[in-house]
């Protein structure tokens, strides 16, 4: 089955504390339900290569994932928004840009580069990361893992 827990235009919303609220109330409320959660992601309007703020968010949003699946939440993946800068449906290729990689697309050849949250989420995934979060404690993905 799938659930769609959330979906937000481009903007400035970030509640990755309502992404845990929400996991743990389907898990209490609707029989601890299996979740995919796709397409989690934060774009930039300006495109920079030093995407600091993607990685906060991804971050807060991941150990928002993590603690509710501590919790007991049946979360089996996630994905997020997006590996690469594609075309934009309210706003073209040259509105926000939420790919780990930056794609050129003034350029022919459609030049594109990795962003610093590349590293940081490749970084993640292949070495299990810790992500610190607000009460000063860590969590990875390794401490979480469900069979």
């Amino acid at each position: 089955m799938v659930l769609l827990v959330a979906q937000f235009l481009p903007g400035n919303t970030v509640d990755p504390q309502g992404l845990e609220k929400a996991l743990e109330y389907i898990r209490e409320n609707y029989g601890n339900l299996t979740i995919y959660i796709q397409e989690n992601g934060s774009g930039a309007p300006d495109g920079t290569l030093d995407d600091v703020e993607r990685i906060n968010y991804l971050q807060k949003y991941i150990a928002a994932t993590l603690k509710a699946i501590r919790n007991g939440a049946n979360v089996k993946g996630y994905s997020m928004w997006s590996f690469i800068d594609i075309y934009e449906l309210f706003g073209g290729y040259n509105s926000w840009h939420y790919g780990l990689v930056a794609v050129d697309f003034g350029s022919t050849e459609r030049r594109r580069q990795p962003r610093r949250s590349a590293s940081w989420y490749s970084d993640f995934l292949k070495n299990n990361a810790p992500i610190r979060v607000e009460d000063g404690s860590f969590l990875s993905a390794a401490s979480h893992a469900q069979l």
